[in-house]
Formats: C-alpha cells, structure tokens, sequence
C-alpha cells in the first residue's frame, strides 16, 4: 500500500509518516516548500509538487497512490496581513491537487481538520482566519464526496503536542519556558485545552484508513484540562518552576470549542497528559 503525506515537514505530518512506515506500508512524503530533513527508509520518498493544479495532477498520477493523508497546513491565530497568501496557498490551494486526484483514482482521503472551527457545539463558528481557512477546505471536500464520488475522512483534532513539536503554540512555549528557565507570557490560566498525545493522533489516521469509514469524526481526549493544571503537572514531573507572566492583552476569547463530530469508531486515546508530558521531559533528558 501506498500512502502520500503532505505536510511532510510538519509535526503531524512526519509523524503520520512513521506511523504508516511501521504499518508496513509505502509512504509518499509530498513537500510544496522546503526540502525536509526526513529519516531514510527504504519505504519512504519525496516529491516535490510544484506548478499549477494541473500539473502537480501529473505528477501524482505517476504513482499509484491507495490513501492521502492531507496533514499540510499553515497556523496563525492572529494572521497579519503578510501571512494571508501563504494560508490561502498552503490551507486551500495545496489541497486541490490531491482532491483532484484522490477522486479521480479512488484513492481514501483523509482530512485533518480543527475544532477551531466550531464554537462551544456549532456546526461552524471559526475563532480565526486559520479556522476560516480549514472551514472553506472542508467545504472544497465536501464538493468532492457529494459530486466526485471522493471517499473521505475528515478528524477534527484538538490541541495535539509531542516529543520533537516545534510549533508557535502553547504548550512548546511552556515546554521552553521550563526548559531553559525563561518567562512565559500567558493571556489568563483559567484557559482550557483538550490535549491529545501525537501517538493517539496518528493511531486515528491509521484507523480511519485501515477501518473503510467514511464521514467526520472527533479525535478528542477524555478530559480537558486548564492551562493552570498544564503547568501543575509540568511542574509536578521536572521539579521545576515555571515563570508566568500575566499579560491581559492576551487573552483570547473564553469560548471553548466543543466536538461536533462523534468519535472515531473503535478509537480511544491511550495516553494521559500526565503520561504525555512524561515522555516528552524524559526524552529531553536523552
């Protein structure tokens, strides 16, 4: 079996990569900007999707690829005027190629979505443009399954986090701030994240892939936890402190999505945030 990944380069996608490596399936790891600094496997090669709709069409139709997993996205809560383009480009644009072929060679799609596009249980409020962004994807998808004959999956995820993220959010920011015994600047404690570990995310891939099911699911941890918790247990496990710094400007807003997707079937999470933070500071420690 054949799996293209796009967002190779991202903290889900590589992981999403090495989980279908240890399947035993092939993996197409699909790159639209930077070369990434991928591991090599026998099971694994690149491709570089350059050009117009059309073409990166071509190029993907050289290969006979059985499931997408569309990982690919570009994150920005309080998006300036000079990332508008990229997430045009990378949230929707980067997409299409894979729509068009997926549903033209019968190949399974999986979309990762974000729960950022729902307010507390609606069907669509979005908290940004990133969410925004998301939302007119899944709409794009949603086209392809109702008029293309495309069979998709599309995971709502929640707060995700793991040993090697390096992305502009939270919780790397905490991981950081222990680390390296620095101030973190936090809009409010009271804040609640729903923080599910990277295994139990690429195990959800795996399943919708494995399981034939088609429509849109939650992957969703049982508990929610506030951030004040978050640094309870971060500190609990170093025996560290960390230093917060409460910066009323940012504040976001107090609404907490919740899932309106059920959960994926016969998927539950695993691992603890307990559990989580522990391997990452043990692995920090190797």
């Amino acid at each position: 079996m054949l799996i293209a990944v796009s967002g190779a380069t991202g903290f889900i996608g590589s992981n999403a990569i090495q989980a279908a490596i240890g399947r035993g399936w092939n993996c197409l790891g699909l790159v639209h900007l930077r070369w990434p600094e991928l591991p090599t496997s026998d099971r694994l090669q690149l491709l570089r999707l350059t050009g117009s709709t059309d073409e990166q069409f071509h190029q993907l139709s050289n290969h006979q690829i059985d499931a997408v997993i569309h990982c690919a996205t570009r994150y920005s809560y309080d998006a300036s005027l000079r990332d508008v383009d990229e997430m045009l480009a990378c949230n929707i644009q980067a997409g299409l190629s894979l729509l068009e072929y997926a549903s033209a060679s019968g190949a399974v799609f999986i979309n990762l979505s974000t729960v950022f596009q729902h307010g507390p249980g609606l069907p669509y409020h979005p908290n940004s443009l990133y969410a925004a962004t998301k939302q007119a994807f899944a709409d794009l998808l949603k086209h392809y399954v109702s008029n293309r004959g495309l069979a998709a999956v599309d995971l709502c995820l929640h707060d995700t986090y793991g040993p090697g993220d390096r992305r502009r959010k939270l919780l790397p920011q905490l991981l950081d701030g222990l680390r390296n015994q620095r101030e973190v600047k936090l809009g409010s404690l009271d804040t609640q994240m729903n923080l599910v570990y990277i295994t139990d995310v690429t195990r959800a891939i795996v399943a919708s892939i494995e399981a034939g099911v088609s429509g849109s699911f939650s992957v969703v941890a049982d508990e929610n936890h506030t951030i004040r918790e978050v640094v309870e247990i971060l500190e609990q496990i170093s025996g560290l402190n960390l230093s917060i710094v409460i910066d009323h400007d940012l504040v976001r807003s107090s609404q907490f999505p919740r899932p309106v997707a059920p959960r994926l079937p016969d998927w539950r999470p695993t691992v603890d945030l307990q559990q989580g933070l522990s391997k990452i500071l043990k692995e920090d420690r190797t």
